[in-house]
């Protein structure tokens, strides 16, 4: 027996969703099932998770950080008295301090993205999903620490628009409130200020630091990490259908393992499926997606092409942008 779970509110917001994610056609199914020829022409194929940390490091040498270039975790919430919270792993420890609340760690860290073509602030971490549009003003000062690394510092006005949200429904209270918190304090943002490193660290390639000072005096520190698209430009779509089980696969790099059963899913302009290609074995990560025995999904994945392939990597990062479909086999 077949249970099928839809995922989107109804089939014309299916419809919506898929138009914009073709807009770009999407490769073709021996991209992403390597045959016997691939292999033996020296095909490499990923055994690595994506963005790797040589990866960062290089960007760290070569990009200019900027809001956009980064995904930001809130470790440090300073109040106006200067007292706060930090935390290097960053949980949501700091995020709580905000509200005055104990430390949470269960809670998924608080993240900041800009968006710089859409000018849109989008906040995960709470209970909602907030988003808004923002605007910056920009300069940059160069600064000299010691002899061996130079440190650099951007930064300028921040005007952030007041937050909408999602509307699901918080279990937890305090999550709530603290939420409420984050909406309201955002908007009193004054001031962004980034600090980073050109010389790549063990435990921290190229760290970036972003700085957000407020209104009424508080402040918040956030540790920043490459976007993919800071590191590999903009992403191509595709629609990728998953077969509910694994079967093992002969790996060039890994000998046996478990292998993703895939085939490519092309949407037509009225959102009807159609199939194209066999069944094939999926050797890459798809950073984001996890697996469950027994469910057949259909994925919308964003693929980025690697300018530079690190050895024993494939030319192609995957990461997970929605799970169109979903159906679970009993």
């Amino acid at each position: 027996m077949n249970r099928k779970t839809p995922l989107l509110a109804s089939a014309a917001a299916v419809a919506l969703a898929l138009l914009v994610g073709c807009a770009t056609q999407a490769p073709t199914a021996t991209t992403q099932h390597p045959t016997v020829a691939d292999k033996a022409s020296g095909m490499q194929l990923s055994v690595n998770t994506s963005p790797p940390e040589q990866e960062r490091a290089s960007a760290s040498r070569h990009l200019a950080p900027n809001l956009e270039g980064f995904v930001w975790t809130l470790t440090h919430a300073q109040a106006a008295d200067g007292s706060g919270s930090g935390s290097g792993s960053g949980n949501s420890s700091s995020a709580q301090a905000i509200a005055g609340l104990p430390p949470a760690p269960e809670q998924p860290a608080l993240v900041l993205r800009f968006d710089g073509q859409q000018q849109m602030l989008a906040v995960q971490g709470l209970c909602n999903r907030l988003m808004g549009s923002y605007s910056t003003q920009a300069h940059t000062k160069e600064v000299q620490a010691g002899n061996a690394q130079a440190n650099s510092a951007i930064g300028g006005a921040l005007h952030i628009q007041p937050l909408a949200a999602t509307l699901m429904a918080c279990p937890e209270p305090a999550l709530m409130q603290l939420e409420q918190q984050v909406s309201a304090l955002l908007p009193q943002a004054q001031s962004w200020h980034i600090r980073w490193t050109d010389t790549p660290q063990a435990d921290s390639p190229g760290a970036a630091q972003l700085q957000i000072d407020f209104a009424q005096g508080q402040r918040w520190l956030l540790q920043g990490q490459w976007t993919h698209e800071a590191l590999y430009g903009q992403p191509q779509r595709m629609f990728l259908e998953v077969a509910p089980e694994q079967q093992a696969c002969n790996h060039p790099l890994m000998g046996q393992m478990q292998c993703l059963q895939t085939r490519i899913v092309h949407y037509e302009p009225n959102g009807r499926k159609t199939l194209e290609g066999a069944w094939g074995a999926f050797y890459d990560p798809i950073e984001g997606y996890s697996h469950q025995a027994g469910t057949r999904h259909v994925l919308r994945l964003k693929r980025y092409t690697r300018q530079q392939v690190p050895a024993d990597a494939s030319q192609y990062v995957y990461v997970l942008d929605m799970i169109v479909e979903s159906e679970t086999r009993r």
